[in-house]
C-alpha cells in the first residue's frame, strides 16, 4: 500500500516537474524570438561630421537620429578600451547600433566590446593593422562593417561564433584572407578593394558560404599562374573570372581528376584565364574526356594508357598545347602527327618511359616547320630505333628550332 503510494506520488511530481521545465523552455524561446525580432538589421553608419573633434574628451555620444544608436570618434591604442568600458549617461547592452570611426590602434581586440551588445557594428575608416580574438557565442550581429581601415590580418575563428550574420563589409584593407563563419549561412559581403586577396581562400569562401558579393567589379584576387614551363608569375584575377572557373572546378565531371587554374592565353582575341587537368596516377587505361572548357594542359603521367588517338579524335582536345605523359605504355605517336592543331601550336611535349620504338621524320618536320613558339620536347627513356641518318637530322632539327629537348 505505502509503496503504490510512493510510485503514484514519484509519478504525479515528475509530470509536475517535467511541466515547469516545459514552461521554462516555451519562455525562453520566447525571449529569444522577441529578441530576435527586435533586433535591427539595418547596418548603421554615421558620418564623419556627427563626431566630436579629435581632442574633445568625449568620445561617445549617442545618435542624433536614435536612442538606439552610438557613435565613437578618433580612438587610440591607449585610450579605446578606457573608452568603451567607462560608463556613460545609457545602458551599453541596451545600445543595438555601435559605430567606432577613425580608431587608430596597430591591434585591435574584440575583447574591447564585452560591455557592447549591438546587432550593427561598424568599425571604420581607421588605421589598423589586425583584429584579435573572438566575438563570444552569444553575439548576435546581423552586420559587420570593418571597412576602411588597411587591414592587414584578421583572426580566422573571430567571425565564426557570431548568429544571424547577414551583412558583411571588410572593404577596402589589405587583406590576404577573409575570416571564417558559421557555416551554411546566406550572407552579402562585401571584399572589394583588397587587393591582396587569395585565390584560393576566396574559392574556399565561396564553397564554405552562400554568398552575395556587392561591388563585385571592385572585386579582385592574386593567383599564382604558370606562365610557361620554367616561371610561374602572381596576376590579378577578376571576381568574374573567378565565378567563372569556380563553376567550371565544381563541374569539373572527370573523374579522380583535378582541375585547376593555370595561366593566362593571350593568343586568343582577348586575355583567357586556362585550364589545367591533372589526371597523374590514376590508373587511366584511355586520356580522359571531355576536358572542360578552355583546356590547354593535361597530364596524364603515370597510369596505362597505351594511345593517343583521343587527341585526334576529340573535339575537347582541340585547345590543348602541353601533354605530359610520361610513364605509361604508349607504343605510337601518329595520332599527334594527324591532329594538325595539336602540332601547330604545341608548347610542351613529355612522353618519357614509354613504349615509343620509332619518331617519323615527318612527326618531326611538321613540329619544326610549323611551331614557331617556345616548345619543350622529351622523348628519353624509349627504345627508339634509327639509322644514322635520322639520328643526324634529329639532332640538328632540335638544335636549330626546340627551345628544350631530351
Amino acid at each position: 500500500m505505502n509503496g503504490s503510494f510512493f510510485y503514484y506520488s514519484h509519478c504525479y511530481i515528475n509530470k509536475s516537474l517535467g511541466n515547469k521545465m516545459l514552461l521554462l523552455v516555451l519562455l525562453v524561446l520566447s525571449v529569444s524570438t522577441l529578441a530576435s525580432e527586435t533586433c535591427p538589421h539595418e547596418c548603421y553608419y554615421e558620418a564623419e561630421t556627427v563626431c566630436n573633434r579629435y581632442n574633445d574628451p568625449v568620445k561617445c555620444k549617442l545618435s542624433p537620429t536614435s536612442n538606439s544608436a552610438v557613435v565613437c570618434c578618433h580612438l587610440t591604442a591607449d585610450e579605446i578600451s578606457n573608452v568603451l568600458s567607462s560608463p556613460y549617461n545609457f545602458t551599453k547592452t541596451k545600445i543595438q547600433q555601435l559605430h567606432l570611426r577613425n580608431v587608430t590602434a596597430k591591434t585591435f581586440k574584440i575583447e574591447w566590446l564585452n560591455q557592447w551588445r549591438p546587432c550593427s557594428l561598424a568599425v571604420t575608416d581607421g588605421h589598423i593593422d589586425e583584429v584579435k580574438g573572438q566575438f563570444p557565442k552569444t553575439a548576435r550581429s546581423p552586420c559587420l562593417n570593418f571597412s576602411s581601415n588597411a587591414i592587414l590580418r584578421f583572426d580566422n575563428a573571430s567571425l565564426k561564433y557570431v548568429r544571424d550574420l547577414e551583412k558583411l563589409d571588410l572593404s577596402n584593407n589589405s587583406l590576404s584572407h577573409i575570416p571564417s563563419m558559421r557555416l551554411g549561412i546566406n550572407l552579402t559581403l562585401d571584399i572589394s578593394e583588397n587587393k591582396a586577396l587569395q585565390y584560393d581562400n576566396l574559392i574556399d569562401t565561396m564553397k564554405r558560404y552562400n554568398i552575395t558579393f556587392v561591388n563585385a567589379n571592385k572585386t579582385t584576387c592574386l593567383l599564382l599562374l604558370d606562365t610557361s614551363t620554367w616561371l610561374n608569375k602572381t596576376e590579378s584575377v577578376s571576381l568574374t573570372e573567378v565565378e567563372h572557373y569556380y563553376e567550371l572546378k565544381k563541374n569539373c565531371t572527370l573523374e579522380n581528376c583535378s582541375c585547376e587554374a593555370y595561366r593566362w592565353d593571350f593568343i586568343r582575341p582577348e586575355a583567357t584565364l586556362t585550364m589545367m587537368v591533372d589526371c597523374s596516377g590514376k590508373q587511366l587505361t584511355a586520356l580522359p574526356s571531355p576536358l572542360p572548357a578552355n583546356t590547354i594542359a593535361l597530364n596524364i603521367s603515370n597510369n596505362n594508357i597505351t594511345s593517343l588517338d583521343a587527341i585526334r579524335d576529340d573535339p575537347s582536345y582541340g585547345n590543348l598545347r602541353e601533354l605530359y605523359a610520361d610513364h605509361n605504355h604508349i607504343e605510337g605517336i601518329l595520332p599527334l602527327l594527324d591532329s594538325t592543331k595539336f602540332i601547330g601550336s604545341f608548347v610542351a611535349l613529355s612522353l618519357r618511359y614509354n613504349k615509343l620504338k620509332t619518331v617519323p621524320m615527318h612527326f618531326l618536320s611538321n613540329i619544326f616547320d610549323r611551331n614557331d613558339n617556345f616548345r619543350y620536347l622529351n622523348l628519353g627513356q624509349n627504345k627508339l630505333e634509327c639509322d644514322c641518318n635520322a639520328a643526324k637530322v634529329l639532332k640538328l632539327s632540335m638544335w636549330a628550332t626546340v627551345t628544350s629537348y631530351k
